[in-house]
């Protein structure tokens, strides 16, 4: 997002003023929904990188307005009614759901609702991998069987299958929140909705507040889930527990949770 970046421009020209100022833009990329992720360094004439500066805090103020401000109620009733009358919903979290700062509106929707939900290798952090709801230990069922997903802050690409058949089910229907609409374009959801992730969730929040709903623990789905984690847990558990020689996948792993543990910090989250 733009309000997240930063730009440094660093005056080239130091000695002689018969010299033409030129200006070296060092620009964090990352800044943008649309951007790579290295850094780019370029040198440009000082009026075209004022230009570059002007037009990125233009931007910024647009974000900063809100972006979501002008969804249509229809649109948040239809995001809250798939999710309702859904048999196997699934919450998907990315890393812009963590740039939006939109963690307690994702915890006040998991909990109402009760959905399992499967952060990114990005998204991590933003609900803890011990909740009961995660299924981060069970992510193949989760996005295989899945019917809908409300996927938030993150980009249907490699990390995630495209959205694509075998790993998603043929059926699954993708609720996408970005705050770049050139991507739910790209990817033609279901159901797109452009805007700023925090924003959007307070908005379903307040939809499904007015009109609560709730899967149970006893959910067949949710029991599913969880299930599948504890096994693969315990699959793992059991793998870490032998002593191979030489070692194997799991041996390294085993190591750094070992050296992890003696130092008295709590048991990492193994991810395999």
């Amino acid at each position: 997002m733009m309000s997240k970046g930063k730009f440094c421009a660093e005056n080239q020209s130091k000695g002689s003023s018969s010299k033409k100022n030129n200006l070296v833009l060092i620009s964090n990329v990352n800044a943008t929904p649309f951007s790579p992720t290295d850094v780019l360094h370029r040198t440009l004439p000082e009026s075209e990188a004022v230009k570059i500066l002007e037009s990125a805090a233009a931007a910024s103020a647009a974000v900063a307005e809100g972006p979501g401000d002008n969804l249509e109620t229809l649109e948040i009733e239809k995001a809250v009614s798939l999710l309702r009358n859904a048999e196997r919903p699934l919450i998907v979290l990315g890393k812009r759901a963590a740039f939006a700062r939109a963690e307690d509106e994702l915890s006040k929707l998991i909990e109402t609702a009760r959905i399992p939900f499967l952060p990114t290798p990005m998204g991590k952090g933003l609900l803890p991998d011990t909740h009961e709801l995660a299924a981060t230990a069970a992510r193949s069922l989760a996005i295989g069987r899945c019917d809908v997903a409300l996927v938030v802050g993150a980009r249907l690409n490699w990390l995630l299958h495209f959205g694509e058949l075998p790993e998603w089910s043929q059926d699954v229907k993708f609720i996408l929140v970005d705050v770049a609409k050139e991507e739910i374009e790209l990817r033609k959801p279901f159901l797109g909705l452009v805007g700023d992730a925090k924003r959007v969730l307070g908005l379903i929040n307040k939809e499904i507040k007015d009109d609560p709903f709730c899967f149970g623990r006893s959910h067949a789905w949710v029991e599913a889930i969880g299930k599948k984690a504890k096994e693969n847990v315990q699959k793992t558990e059991v793998q870490l527990a032998k002593e191979v020689v030489p070692f194997n996948f799991f041996t390294p792993m085993k190591i750094v949770r070992d050296a992890i543990l003696a130092e008295g910090s709590p048991a990492p989250i193994l991810v395999s």
